[in-house]
């Protein structure tokens, strides 16, 4: 599993390639998002269109990274999810708390507009 980070204005956007499960993937993701807000991302947004899977300690993950930016009073947006990875937040009821977009630029897009 890989995370590349890159920025579009306040930004970062984060691309995630194969599962994010526990162990050193979920930590890697973790940094990563961390790092990203404490270099003073306002939005985040999670590519996860080349994801396979998900587990429970990556959406952990996620809520905490959706919990810090919003008290920053930002956003985590989450686009590209797969129909399995969908079905992860579903069955947890967390598919109301994320927004999930199809593509990144509906994600930014959206950024802006507000």
């Amino acid at each position: 599993m890989t995370t590349q980070v890159r920025k579009s204005g306040q930004t970062s956007i984060l691309v995630v390639e194969g599962k994010l499960s526990i162990g050193a993937a979920v930590d890697d993701f973790r940094d990563r998002w961390s790092q990203a807000i404490a270099e003073g991302a306002h939005d985040i947004i999670v590519d996860l269109s080349r994801v396979p899977i998900i587990d429970s300690s990556a959406i952990g993950s996620l809520i905490r990274c959706h919990s810090v930016i919003s008290a920053k009073g930002g956003k985590l947006k989450l686009v590209g999810a797969h129909e399995i990875v969908r079905q992860a937040f579903k069955m947890t009821r967390l598919d109301s708390v994320f927004e999930f977009y199809d593509k990144e630029a509906d994600a930014l897009g959206h950024s802006a507009a507000k």
